[in-house]
């Protein structure tokens, strides 16, 4: 067994989804820092004046901690969008072809939003048919104003 299987064979699925993650962004340039607990609040002081940090120290930090990506420059000129659903982004105008992400669920939105999977549809996303329960009891899906929503599950080939 190697050294690296018998650190891996330790890890926590969180943990190696972080690794992967950090590995593949660390390949790709772009720079990856470690976030205090569950926020989006960078755990280093003053980590905007940082240098690229090697891949082993990427891969610590994806270990102990969650990771954000930095922007600009240092990452390939690397742009963020944080767009929240609800929020009125018709004044951004046409955005081109990106990389998309999303965080929370990953790969649903409400099925009751036909202008919004609309949106997805027009960024290459296919509607997959599969539908999923809206998390009624978990408290981070906010409060729901109705008690119809269902997830429409999408998919976008890579």
């Amino acid at each position: 067994m190697t050294e690296e299987s018998v650190q891996t064979s330790s890890l926590t699925e969180a943990q190696a989804l972080r690794i992967a993650a950090a590995r593949a962004a660390h390949a790709a340039g772009i720079a990856v820092m470690p976030l205090l607990g569950r926020t989006k609040k960078p755990a280093r002081q003053g980590w905007q004046m940082a240098e690229f940090p090697d891949l082993a120290v990427t891969a610590e930090w994806a270990r102990v901690a969650n990771i954000g990506f930095r922007t600009g420059s240092i990452s390939k000129g690397l742009v963020v969008i944080d767009w929240d659903p609800g929020a009125d982004i018709t004044g951004l105008g046409a955005l081109p072809d990106t990389v998309t992400v999303f965080t929370g669920r990953t790969d649903a939105v409400t099925g009751q939003r036909e202008t919004l999977i609309a949106w997805y549809a027009r960024r290459g996303y296919l509607v997959t048919g599969k539908r999923e329960p809206f998390p009624y009891h978990d408290p981070r899906a906010g409060t729901p104003r109705r008690a119809d929503l269902v997830f429409e599950v999408l998919e976008k080939p890579l």
